[in-house]
């Protein structure tokens, strides 16, 4: 059941190495200067994401974002925002093999006695979960795409640091966001 604590959160990649993060910016003519405001749209999940603590975990990711884009100067506003946020989450289990080879020149050549052999077969050494993040930024009138940024990486298990782990890689995978501290754009 342990593996399953950290069932979905992607963005907390930053414990085991650097995100591998993508930008990719949809409206280059966008002028920054006029947004000042944002709230979350929706929330999409795929893949491994049944969990206890799954609404606690996206609570912390969206404080997160919230907190970063406060300190750029955007303010976050439930009735009217300028930018949309769609936060997409993709979390798979995947498993860590390795194959026993009787070829293997660092293996020794005993064939045992009787019936005892070594056989040559895939082994499991582990389990771990792999994860996908995506930030759309949408205008809030228009609905059109604006900017998005993808990170992936693999999940740690250990717990301990959460919200200081998905705040690193907040502000990770936000450092190229167009908008400045203070609102100003870049």
């Amino acid at each position: 059941m342990r593996k399953y604590i950290l069932l979905f959160l992607p963005l907390i990649i930053m414990a085991c190495a650097s995100p591998k993060v993508t930008v990719k910016n949809e409206a280059a003519t966008t002028n920054w200067n006029n947004y000042k405001s944002f709230d979350f749209y929706k929330l999409d999940v795929s893949g491994d994401t049944v969990s206890a603590v799954f609404k606690e975990r996206t609570d912390l990711l969206k404080t997160a974002i919230a907190k970063n884009l406060t300190a750029r100067g955007l303010v976050q506003n439930n009735e009217n925002p300028d930018l949309l946020i769609n936060i997409g989450l993709v979390v798979k289990e995947k498993v860590q093999t390795r194959e026993t080879s009787f070829t293997d020149p660092d293996r020794p050549k005993y064939m045992g006695t009787r019936n005892y052999s070594w056989k040559s077969e895939t082994v499991e050494t582990g389990r771990y979960r792999e994860g996908f993040v995506t930030l759309d930024f949408i205008e809030g009138k228009l609905k059109t795409p604006l900017w998005q940024v993808s990170a992936d990486g693999i999940l740690p298990e250990k717990t301990e640091q959460i919200q200081k782990n998905i705040d690193q890689t907040i502000a990770t995978i936000l450092k190229d966001f167009p908008i400045a501290g203070n609102g100003a754009s870049k």
